[in-house]
C-alpha cells in the first residue's frame, strides 16, 4: 500500500506519532482503536531502536483570543494550538499512550504538521518520519476550511522540503483523495 523508499536501517532515524485528538476522530473511531494503532507503530519503532516521540494536537477556543480584532483571514483567530506529550523522545517506553484521550475541541491538522516537523529537525538524526493520525479534515470554528486545507497541504510540502517521510493513517469513514494530501495513506475503517 505504502510507496517502497529505499530504507537503510543504518542511518540514524528519528519519528514522531501525532494523533488529531479532536471531536471529529472520537465520532469517527473507538479511542481503543487509535490507541492501539499508535502502540502498534512504537512498538515497531521500539523494536528497530528508532528514537521517537508521540503527540497529540488539538485546537481549543481561547476566550483571549475571541477579544482581539484579527483579519478573517487568519485561519486561527479564535483557538489556541495544543499539543499533548505522551511519550518523549527521552521517555524508554510507550506507557503514555493509555493517556491519550480525544477532546471537544477543533484541529489544524497543517499547523500541527509543521510544528512536528521543526521538532523533529533538532533531532540529531539523518532520516526522519512523521505518523500522522487523523480524519485529514482540519476544522476551526469560524474558520476558512478551504484555507486550513490548503495549510494542510502546504505542511506536507514543508515536510518534504525539510527531508522529513509523512505517512497518513486516516482516521474517518471516507477514502482520501490524492488531491487533498498527497502522502502515502491507508485508511484504518476499511
Amino acid at each position: 500500500i505504502f510507496k517502497n523508499p529505499e530504507t537503510t536501517y543504518n542511518q540514524p532515524t528519528a519519528a514522531t506519532i501525532m494523533i488529531d485528538l479532536s471531536s471529529s476522530n472520537d465520532y469517527h473511531n473507538s479511542l481503543n482503536d487509535v490507541k492501539v494503532l499508535a502502540a502498534g507503530i512504537s512498538e515497531a519503532l521500539l523494536d528497530l531502536d528508532i528514537e521517537h516521540e508521540i503527540i497529540g494536537y488539538y485546537a481549543d477556543i481561547c476566550p483571549e483570543m475571541l477579544m482581539n480584532s484579527v483579519s478573517n483571514h487568519f485561519h486561527r483567530r479564535k483557538h489556541s494550538l495544543k499539543t499533548v506529550v505522551f511519550k518523549s523522545f527521552q521517555d524508554e517506553n510507550n506507557d503514555g499512550i493509555e493517556n491519550i484521550k480525544f477532546k471537544i475541541a477543533d484541529n489544524s491538522d497543517g499547523e500541527s504538521l509543521k510544528l512536528v516537523v521543526q521538532r523533529l529537525s533538532k533531532q540529531p538524526a539523518n532520516k526522519k518520519i512523521v505518523f500522522m493520525l487523523s480524519d485529514f479534515m482540519p476544522m476551526l470554528e469560524g474558520g476558512n476550511n478551504n484555507l486550513l486545507t490548503r495549510d494542510l497541504q502546504n505542511s506536507i510540502k514543508y515536510a518534504n522540503q525539510n527531508q522529513t517521510r509523512v505517512y497518513g493513517f486516516n482516521t474517518a469513514d471516507e477514502i482520501l483523495s490524492s488531491d487533498l494530501v498527497d502522502i502515502p495513506c491507508v485508511s484504518i475503517n476499511q
